[in-house]
C-alpha cells in the first residue's frame, strides 16, 4: 500500500560547510521484490532571494562579519599575498562591502511500500518535493560611505557583480537538480525487516547524491567569488574614488 509523505527534510548547503552522510548496516534481504515500479511524482521549485541591501555596519563591523565564514582565514592570507605581490600593505586594506548568500534546500519524500509474505518490506520514493535555492541575499556596505559617494557606488557595483554571479551559478545547478528526477526513477527497490531503516537506507541514498551536486556548487560559488575579490580588482576601485 501507499504510505503517506513524510514530513519535510531540511539541507543547508552553505559554501565552505563541511559535509558528511550517515550510512546505516545494510540489512540482510529477506525477500524478492517483484514487483516494477509504479508512477514516481517529482516536484521542483526554485527559490530566488530578493537582494536586501544593509547600510547599517561600519567597515570593522562588515570585517568581523567575513571572519565568521568558515574560509575566512583563507580569503585573508589569499589577500595578504596578493597585496605583496602588488607593493601594498595589506594592514591597511579596509572592506567596504560584503555579499551574504545562503543555498537552502528542502525536500519531502513519499514511499511505495508492500509487504511481503515473509513479513519484510519492499520499498521504493514514489514522490519527492524538492525545493532549491537562494534563501537570503544581502549586500553590505560600509556606513562610513554616505549614499550616492563615489566609494558607495564602486562598491555597490562590485557586490552586484557578486550577486550576479552567483545568480548564474545557481541557474546552472537548478538544471543539475533537476535532473535528480531521473536519480530517483532509477533508484532500486529495497527490502528489509524494519520498514524505518528501509526507508532511512533510500533517503541515504538520494540525499548522497545531492551532496555530491550540492559540494560541486559551493566550489562553483567559491571559485566566482575569488575571480572577483583580487587586490587588482580592489586597487582599480581605489583608482575610480582616488
Amino acid at each position: 500500500m501507499d504510505s503517506p509523505s513524510e514530513t519535510a527534510r531540511y539541507i543547508k548547503l552553505l559554501a565552505g560547510a563541511a559535509m558528511c552522510l550517515m550510512i546505516l548496516p545494510a540489512q540482510a534481504v529477506a525477500a524478492t521484490c517483484d514487483f516494477e515500479k509504479g508512477p514516481i511524482e517529482f516536484e521542483f521549485t526554485e527559490m530566488r532571494a530578493e537582494v536586501t541591501l544593509d547600510h547599517s555596519k561600519n567597515s570593522v563591523e562588515i570585517e568581523q562579519l567575513i571572519a565568521e565564514l568558515p574560509d575566512a582565514e583563507e580569503f585573508h592570507n589569499r589577500l595578504k599575498t596578493q597585496a605583496e605581490q602588488v607593493k601594498r600593505n595589506g594592514g591597511a586594506f579596509v572592506f567596504n562591502g560584503y555579499t551574504y548568500g545562503s543555498a537552502e534546500m528542502k525536500l519531502k519524500f513519499g514511499y511505495r511500500v508492500a509487504t511481503m509474505t515473509d513479513d519484510s518490506y519492499c520499498a521504493y520514493i514514489n514522490r519527492v518535493d524538492m525545493a532549491f535555492g537562494n534563501r537570503e541575499m544581502r549586500v553590505y556596505l560600509s556606513n562610513e560611505h554616505a549614499k550616492g559617494s563615489c566609494r558607495y557606488k564602486v562598491t555597490l557595483d562590485h557586490e552586484m557583480e557578486h550577486v550576479r554571479h552567483s545568480k548564474d551559478v545557481l541557474t546552472r545547478f537548478v538544471k543539475k537538480m533537476k535532473k535528480l528526477q531521473e536519480y530517483v526513477r532509477a533508484m532500486p527497490i529495497r527490502n528489509g525487516r524494519e520498514i524505518d531503516q528501509v526507508k532511512q537506507e533510500l533517503r541515504d541514498q538520494f540525499i548522497s547524491k545531492i551532496k555530491e551536486i550540492g559540494a560541486r556548487f559551493d566550489h562553483e560559488v567559491k571559485t566566482v567569488n575569488n575571480e572577483l575579490d583580487t587586490m587588482e580588482n580592489y586597487q582599480r576601485m581605489d583608482a575610480l574614488c582616488s
